[in-house]
């Protein structure tokens, strides 16, 4: 008779080790992407090259860096104004 190693009735994990899992596997998503920055657009903050770590969030304050979707391209830039607030952008930029 051959026993099998993948027997699922074997060892189950412990509900501690299924805990600390499901925490893990949280905190994974909360980190959705790692992105390196090209161009020189958020220079000096940020420089061509550079590492960053994306974090899912909702609320967002002027001065906080976002990345976001546009078209095939994920931009990162960073939030002037909040819920509200208008932006006037004259000739000068």
């Amino acid at each position: 008779m051959i026993k099998s190693k993948m027997n699922p009735f074997h060892e189950l994990p412990s509900i501690e080790q299924l805990t600390e899992e499901l925490n893990r596997e949280k905190y994974k998503r909360r980190y959705k992407r790692v992105l390196q920055i090209y161009g020189a657009s958020m220079t000096p903050t940020l420089s061509e090259g550079d590492t960053v770590v994306s974090v899912k969030g909702l609320n967002f304050n002027p001065g906080d860096l976002v990345a976001f979707y546009m078209g095939n391209k994920i931009l990162v830039k960073r939030c002037i104004a909040g819920p509200g607030q208008w932006v006037d952008i004259d000739a000068d930029g």
